[in-house]
């Protein structure tokens, strides 16, 4: 939390991004254990977001790229070439 973006661009992979400030945000946790995906994620008003995490950077994205890959296979079927 706290990483702002007023735009970006395939999300944190390209690495393009203009970074913002937060003043102020409103965020409600839920807990969804019959999930399929292998890791945080938010649905939020723009479209769903998946987290990745690791201490270090390259396998944190990896991680959270491999949870979108998984998200769209399960809601959409596509496979991981498509996604």
């Amino acid at each position: 939390m706290g990483d702002g973006h007023a735009g970006q661009t395939d999300g944190e992979v390209s690495g393009t991004a203009i970074e913002c400030p937060i003043d102020h945000a409103e965020i409600t946790y839920d807990l969804l254990p019959d999930q399929p995906l292998p890791g945080p994620w938010a649905e939020t008003p723009a479209g769903t977001i998946t987290l990745g995490l690791d201490e270090d950077l390259d396998r944190a994205s990896m991680n959270a790229l491999d949870a979108m890959v998984a998200l769209l296979g399960s809601r959409y079927g596509m496979t991981a070439q498509q996604a």
